[in-house]
């Protein structure tokens, strides 16, 4: 079974960076973080997941991504599908 912490069952904002990392924040800062990222702001001081305070330089941001608990249920729920079919196969078959 895929191990979520619960702050994220209830769905969370993804935050990619043109790196290619990402970062987590909650939900309700969706709409903000899109909203700064289509302003002429620089920068944009969101909330995390823990309540902290996280600034983000938005000429590093390539999108956000809004996860409904729903999504986020059925992510985990192909990831284990995935890991039982790798288990009972014996790993990739492509």
């Amino acid at each position: 079974m895929t191990y979520r912490p619960d702050r994220e069952k209830a769905g969370f904002c993804e935050v990619v960076y043109r790196d290619g990392s990402a970062r987590r924040l909650p939900r309700n800062e969706f709409e903000q973080v899109t909203a700064a990222m289509q302003s002429e702001k620089r920068w944009y001081e969101a909330t995390g997941l823990y309540g902290q305070t996280i600034i983000l330089r938005l000429a590093d941001v390539l999108d956000a991504v809004d996860f409904s608990a729903d999504a986020v249920q059925q992510m985990d729920a192909e990831a284990d599908e995935e890991r039982e079919h790798k288990r009972t196969h014996g790993g990739d078959d492509d």
